[in-house]
């Protein structure tokens, strides 16, 4: 049920209503529950006793101090999509090239951009050409802005005046800058998380062939 499995199901129930789908998650479901939706409550996902992420922990390192370094996965219906930061952030257009160059055939940037244009509605700034404007995904500002983040860049550009500001640094292209604006994956309309969840699983939940099990783990698949 992570975010993944939610874009896949959601699809494939938009296209043939007769399909049997089955959705597994360990976790529950975050279908309108506050901690998932509301944009403010995310940190308390991470807290040590929360029951929305795993928390895998490492070997201890050298590297880092001898500490063992943690990785948190979310464990809800929509994976890390309903526990994560919100922030929106791409790589460089040169990221996805290199994994082309290493023989991954319609993975460079020129192939993934339609895709990432797909899905998400960028309500930041209109026109622009390496964004989308009709997908499922919400991109805002959040809707709430206090100026004191384009008053900290102000201050930084006389002490590190070769970094330029931008309005974008997700276009594929920019990099070394700092964004004015912050996008997040909240919908500017509503103020809530937008995830893989409620933007493609969710809506076809009154699909009959569509079964959702929370609170499970497949232990096994037996083929017949």
């Amino acid at each position: 049920g992570g975010t993944t499995a939610c874009v896949a199901a959601g699809r494939l129930a938009a296209a043939n209503l007769s399909l049997s789908i089955l959705v597994v998650e360990s976790g529950h479901h975050s279908r309108d529950v506050p901690i998932h939706v509301q944009p403010c409550q995310f940190i308390a996902n991470l807290a040590p006793t929360s029951t929305t992420v795993s928390f895998h922990v490492g070997k201890p390192t050298e590297h880092i101090n001898n500490r063992a370094p943690v990785m948190q996965c979310g464990r809800s219906v929509g994976g890390g999509s309903t526990v994560n930061f919100m922030a929106y952030v791409r790589g460089s257009a040169s990221d996805f090239d290199d994994w082309a160059k290493f023989g991954n055939e319609g993975w460079s940037s020129h192939d993934l951009l339609p895709l990432m244009k797909k899905i998400e509605t960028y309500t930041v700034k209109p026109g622009q050409p390496t964004h989308g404007y009709s997908g499922p995904i919400q991109i805002s500002t959040g809707g709430i802005d206090f100026g004191v983040g384009k008053q900290f860049l102000d201050v930084a550009k006389e002490y590190d005046s070769g970094r330029p500001q931008v309005d974008d640094n997700n276009d594929l292209v920019t990099a070394n800058a700092y964004s004015v604006s912050i996008s997040r994956y909240i919908d500017p309309k509503t103020g809530r998380r937008s995830d893989a969840a409620s933007a493609y699983l969710y809506p076809h939940s009154e699909n009959a062939n569509l079964q959702i099990l929370v609170g499970k783990r497949v232990k096994r698949i037996i083929v017949e």
